[in-house]
C-alpha cells in the first residue's frame, strides 16, 4: 500500500505516522506535530527525544515533499483499538 504520509525514525517500521499537523511562515522555524501508531507499547518515548524523524508528504500523485527535523517531545497518547498512539513534536 502506498501512503501519502510516511515518517523516518530510529525505530524504522516498528512506528507509522497516521497525522501530520504544523505551521510554516517565512523566514521563522517550523513547528510540525506528528501522531504516530505501534504495535508496541513499549516504546522508550525518553529516548525518541532528539532523535531525528524525516516525513515523506505527498503533495500530490507526483510530488513528494520531505520535511526533516529533530523529535523535541514524544508521548505516548493512549491506545487505539489494538495500536499504541504516540505523538511527536
Amino acid at each position: 500500500m502506498n501512503r501519502i504520509l510516511v515518517a523516518h525514525t530510529p525505530l524504522g517500521k516498528a512506528l507509522w505516522a497516521v497525522a501530520l499537523n504544523g505551521k510554516e511562515e517565512m523566514s521563522q522555524v517550523y513547528k510540525l506535530e506528528v501522531k504516530f501508531k505501534s504495535e508496541r507499547p513499549d516504546l522508550d518515548c525518553q529516548a525518541m527525544i532528539g532523535e531525528r524523524c524525516v516525513i515523506e508528504l505527498e503533495a500530490d500523485r507526483r510530488i513528494v515533499r520531505h520535511i526533516a527535523g529533530q523529535m523535541i517531545n514524544f508521548a505516548a497518547t493512549g491506545r487505539d483499538g489494538r495500536h499504541w498512539c504516540y505523538e511527536a513534536t
